[in-house]
This record gives structure tokens, C-alpha cells and sequence, in this order.
């Protein structure tokens, strides 16, 4: 599935202001797409809005439950990543079902008052800070290339084509650790650390450990493609 640089981006005149949809158990990545399937009908709603706008959803992992939060507003983490539509299918029912592609992190600013059902928010777009030793960069890349064969070898990486050829295709280092920890299966916290670490140095530091820790990645299983199987809110 190949798709156009007008899908993969943010619209020129993003706002700033996003719609939220938080979920206790996944965490997107820029250039990841995601199956998802909505029932709940502020979801459903959410995604009827998004279509008639800027067909944009941004995925914030949640916080462990708080007794002291109510359930139908949780505590969420304030680094997120913005994904945008690139399928659908309503279902008769009114339900969705969607594929939704990584395109941007970003930062909660504050979240804004809204008249309908889901969160919005107010978002500052955040970058990477790239390695600038290219010598560091190529031992990195070594090493990651390195990890990425003992996890095909173990069966410890979900099995992706498409994510094989990424890596020959030499990505920038920031986007192969974030497909790489998308494609491991790692807590879901520490995914999220993994997103909210912008150095792309620290963020390798931090996925060299997850890696290497076989207590902490687990065989993953076989019948898995991509895109992964669907995550329902």
C-alpha cells in the first residue's frame, strides 16, 4: 500500500487545535498506520467530524487509573501523535472501521472547552533533534540494522515486508527506531517514553535497552502483517 505526500502530512492550515482519542493500550508512531475500529458513539462521532474537517485524529495513551479521575475523562500522557485518515468503512451500524497514519508528534498545550462528546486540544508540533556526528549516526544505524536481524532471527519481530525494505532503504535513524518500537512488543509505557523522547540519541539509548532486555520482548506472533490487527476504543 503506497500512499501520497498530501496523506502523510499535516493540511497547510492545521490549527493547532486537535480532536483527542485516548486509548489505554496503544501508542502511534509518525509513519505507522494503525487499524482501528470505533464503536463508542462520541468516537463515532469524532470520526464524523474529522472526515467533514481536516480527516485528522490524534492518539494520546492514558494514564493507569486514577480513582480519583472519572472514567469517561482519564488522565492522558501530554505527548501524542497526530494521525490522519487514509481508509474507512462505516459499518451499518454506524460504527467505523479505519486505518489511521502516524504523521506527527506533538505536545498538549492546554485542552480546550468543547459542546461535544470527545476532548480537543491545543498542540505544539515537536520535532527530532537529529545526531549530528555522522560517524555516531552510522555506528547507530549498525546497530540498529544489527538488533533488527536478531529480532527477525527470534521471532521477536513482528513479521513486515514492508518494514524489511524500510530498512534497507536506509530511513532517517528517528523513524526506524520508532517503526522498530512499534514493531517489538514491548509495555505500552515504554512505548510511549520511546515517543515523548525527541534526542534521537537518548531515544536510541532508550530502544537499546528494550531490545536487548529479553525479559521485556516476547515473541511476537507469526500471522501478524501490516497493518497490525485492529485496536478497538
Amino acid at each position: 500500500m503506497t500512499f501520497s505526500s498530501d496523506e502523510c502530512c499535516l493540511p497547510s492550515d492545521f490549527s493547532g487545535t486537535v480532536r483527542l482519542f485516548p486509548l489505554p493500550n496503544l501508542v502511534l508512531f509518525p509513519s505507522v498506520v494503525q487499524a482501528l475500529h470505533l464503536f463508542e458513539p462520541r468516537y463515532c462521532q469524532l470520526m464524523r467530524d474529522s472526515l467533514a474537517d481536516d480527516k485528522l485524529i490524534t492518539m494520546c495513551l492514558t494514564v493507569p487509573n486514577d480513582p480519583r479521575v472519572p472514567d469517561d475523562h482519564p488522565e492522558i500522557h501530554d505527548v501524542v501523535c497526530i494521525g490522519k485518515i487514509l481508509a474507512h468503512h462505516e459499518l451499518d451500524d454506524g460504527r467505523f472501521n479505519l486505518l489511521l497514519m502516524g504523521i506527527q508528534r506533538a505536545k498538549i498545550i492546554r485542552e480546550i472547552e468543547v459542546d461535544h462528546p470527545y476532548r480537543m486540544a491545543d498542540v505544539q508540533l515537536l520535532e527530532d533533534i537529529p545526531v549530528d556526528d555522522a560517524l555516531i549516526e552510522a555506528g547507530m544505524r549498525a546497530k540498529l540494522l544489527e538488533i533488527f536481524r536478531h529480532l527477525i532471527q527470534a521471532e521477536k519481530l513482528l513479521e513486515q515486508d514492508s518494514l524489511k525494505s524500510l530498512c534497507i532503504d536506509k530511513l532517517p535513524i528517528g523513524l526506524l527506531i520508532d517503526l522498530m518500537s512499534f514493531s517489538i512488543v514491548i509495555p505500552v509505557e515504554q512505548r510511549q517514553a520511546i515517543l515523548a523522547t525527541l534526542d534521537v540519541l537518548k531515544r536510541f539509548q532508550k530502544f537499546i535497552i528494550l531490545a536487548e532486555d529479553a525479559t521485556t520482548v516476547t515473541a511476537a506472533s507469526s500471522d501478524i502483517d501490516f497493518p497490525p490487527s485492529f485496536s478497538s476504543n
